[in-house]
């Protein structure tokens, strides 16, 4: 019997035999091997038309993906909780996923071929909140049991250095690498600076605390590491523009605890500094006075974020898309809401991740049991409209493969690829058919 490999394409499983040479792509054809990521979308581009236009382009992929394969990460099948699936992230180059939650352990699979192809013990005493890649080799895990791991892919059996310095659930870090530095947020309020080129003789890399910010939950850096965005449990939500790590904690923290404590009603902005400056935003949808604000996610140009939260008034659950890009001729807050949407309260108290593909077209957002895929409009516009009156952001398609609600989800680095984890411990990935 022939092996069963997996691939894009009609049949989502066909004979493996050996393929010919495609004369019309030469970049295919070195060596009599085939890179299955080029071959990927050159099928792709051959059945859709590599004429249209990158939008539409992404709204037959993402409209027409179905499930593909449902891996579970837990020995246990089916519990619910303990099992629970925080986080995924791809490698920088598509070749790994990640998945990580409630337990220590973190699982590596090959996106292709959906397969788990390692499990390693993170050490971890607590569940592993979130996962950055650096680059295709390293990246980081950070945990409830308040440390960061930095890891090298390419040798899992120990940590390359353990970062020890928060005293709550340490719930992001992004990374800054014109400065080779990581920015971490935890349930301590605190948001720290690691100088990872800088490692003590044992190993351990020194930090700083540079922002103070009560009722802390998530922090983003940008994509282009211009802005930084924080978001609390009591609601506010604001952004501080062109960063200087060398001064945040001098320009800002000052400002801050001024800002949002004595009077937090008042439309705020600094004023007549361009380093560090703080903006809140403050406009939500009507009937929706945000909460508990848990998931943050900037788009791909910097210019707009996107957010998940409760509403205060009724516990029901919004994602909202807002403008943060700079616009402070008048030193008054402007409108920044662009889009919103309503969504289903299901494992309330647990934080639903959303994300950006990868030209910011489309976002991926746990609906339930499912996933969805919500873009600014019906064309795919890859940047919100500018206009005066928020919009709701048009439903693409959505997607139910889980037999409990859906935690996480990313999209795969320009491939029609998708993957989601559950409250149920399982890793489900998703892929375009015709």
């Amino acid at each position: 019997m022939p092996k069963k490999k997996r691939i894009f394409g009609k049949n989502s499983i066909k004979d493996e035999k050996p393929r010919k040479k495609l004369k019309s792509d030469p970049d295919l054809r070195a060596n009599n091997t085939i890179d299955y990521y080029k071959l990927i979308n050159y099928e792709l581009k051959r059945k859709i038309g590599d004429y249209l236009p990158r939008k539409i382009f992404n709204y037959k992929l993402f409209s027409s993906i179905k499930p593909a394969e449902k891996v579970s990460c837990c020995t246990n099948e089916g519990s619910y909780g303990s099992e629970a699936i925080y986080n995924i992230e791809f490698s920088k180059d598509n070749k790994i996923l990640i998945a990580a939650g409630a337990k220590s352990e973190i699982s590596l699979f090959d996106p292709l071929s959906y397969q788990k192809i390692n499990s390693v013990d993170s050490k971890h005493t607590d569940g592993v909140n979130c996962l950055t890649f650096l680059d295709s080799r390293l990246f980081t895990t950070s945990s409830d049991d308040q440390t960061i791991a930095i890891w090298d892919i390419r040798n899992l059996s120990s940590r390359v250095s353990t970062l020890t310095g928060h005293t709550g659930w340490v719930k992001d870090v992004s990374y800054m690498p014109q400065s080779n530095c990581l920015i971490s947020s935890a349930f301590d309020d605190t948001v720290r600076v690691w100088n990872i080129n800088d490692f003590e003789k044992d190993g351990c890399v020194k930090s700083e605390q540079v922002l103070d910010i009560k009722y802390l939950t998530r922090t983003k850096l940008s994509q282009d590491c211009s802005k930084l965005v924080a978001a609390t449990t009591s609601g506010h939500f604001f952004v501080i523009d062109n960063i200087d790590l060398e001064f945040l904690k001098i320009d800002a923290n000052c400002e801050l605890q001024k800002f949002l404590y004595e009077s937090p009603n008042i439309p705020k902005m600094t004023k007549s500094r361009k380093r560090n400056r703080i903006e809140f935003i403050i406009d939500f949808p009507l009937n929706s006075n945000p909460w508990c604000i848990t998931s943050v996610k900037t788009h791909p140009n910097s210019k707009s974020v996107i957010s998940r939260y409760s509403s205060e008034v009724d516990h029901s659950e919004w994602t909202v898309v807002h403008d943060i890009k700079e616009n402070f001729a008048n030193e008054t807050n402007s409108n920044r809401l662009k889009y919103f949407i309503s969504e289903p309260s299901a494992a309330p108290g647990y934080i639903k991740e959303l994300s950006f593909n990868e030209d910011g077209s489309l976002i991926c957002s746990p609906f339930g049991n499912s996933i969805r895929f919500l873009a600014f409009n019906k064309k795919c516009d890859s940047e919100p409209i500018d206009g005066n009156k928020p919009c709701c952001l048009e439903e693409i398609n959505f997607v139910t493969f889980h037999n409990f609600p859906v935690l996480t989800a990313r999209f795969a680095f320009g491939l029609p690829l998708v993957a989601s984890g559950c409250l149920g411990g399982h890793v489900c990935f998703y892929q375009t058919r015709f």
